[in-house]
């Protein structure tokens, strides 16, 4: 089926899907000697003009949504559209800094149709409120491409924060806790995901003694426990919630090394570095 666009005259072809109805009537007529009873059976399809729309985002080339329903596990995303407007809208709720770039809304039309919105994130350290892309069907907005901004809010930014970073130095066998706050969320973050090395660590491998606590509030708190650390768990660690920027820490395993005070050690041709554990003093002798 083709429809003509009164806004903008450029002719579409556009989906259709059926919806088939059954009507079912029994009448049944009694007279003196005989009943009689008949029935009725009204079958009735209609075609009905069906347009989806979806957005991506093109930094990663991820669909968030497609017409009402959503796409990622990031519930800052949501999509809206009242069914007497022609207006789709994305919601991005807690606008941060990483979520600027292009978005495409993509409308189910054959051939398929697509609109560019580039979203600029301002003042995104003092704290943004929500950010909303809409596509309208009207023909002031039917252009390639047109900036939109977040602006700034009365609250601060959802902030998640590992504490004793950027760095961080564990004796091997000992016990890796990592501790990620996220501060001046209105809610609690839906969840926070931990990451080694960019890959989500995995708490039931065959490694063993890896745990999550995970404390929801005001401020919600997550300690990432790592038992009997080795040096293959050195690297970066990061913590993702739901509604904040990754926070990240590099940390470091060190060789259970103890020096005894009594003796001297030289060093030559590289840096050394040795654990907490140290007693007394530590001479440093220059080779000559």
């Amino acid at each position: 089926m083709e429809v003509w666009k009164s806004s903008n005259f450029e002719r579409e072809q556009l989906f259709l899907y059926p919806t088939t109805t059954t009507t079912t009537t029994t009448t049944t007529t009694t007279t003196t000697t005989t009943t009689t009873t008949t029935t009725t059976t009204t079958t009735t399809t209609t075609w009905s003009i069906m347009i989806i729309v979806s957005w991506i985002r093109h930094r990663d080339i991820h669909i968030l949504t497609v017409g009402s329903y959503t796409y990622t596990s990031d519930q800052r995303f949501q999509a809206t559209h009242h069914p007497d407007s022609d207006d789709w809208t994305l919601q991005i709720k807690w606008a941060q800094k990483r979520d600027a770039g292009m978005y495409e809304c993509q409308i189910s039309t054959q051939p398929v149709r697509s609109y560019f919105v580039r979203l600029n994130v301002v003042g995104w350290s003092h704290g943004l409120g929500l950010a909303n892309l809409s596509r309208h069907k009207k023909s002031s907005l039917l252009k390639n491409r047109f900036p939109l901004y977040a602006k700034r809010s009365s609250y601060s930014v959802p902030t998640a924060t590992i504490l004793g970073g950027p760095d961080l130095h564990v004796d091997k066998s000992s016990t890796i806790n990592l501790t990620c706050t996220v501060k001046f969320s209105p809610e609690p973050p839906a969840y926070i995901f931990w990451y080694h090395h960019e890959e989500v660590i995995n708490y039931d491998s065959s490694r063993g003694g890896v745990s999550v606590i995970t404390e929801k509030g005001d401020v919600t708190t997550s300690f990432l426990l790592i038992q009997n650390a080795d040096l293959a768990d050195s690297g970066k660690y990061s913590c993702a919630p739901s509604n904040a920027d990754v926070a990240s820490v590099r940390v470091h395993v060190l060789n259970d090394a103890k020096v005894d005070a009594n003796s001297k050690t030289n060093v030559s041709g590289k840096d050394e570095r040795y654990a907490p554990g140290i007693e007394n003093k530590l001479s440093w002798l220059r080779s000559p």
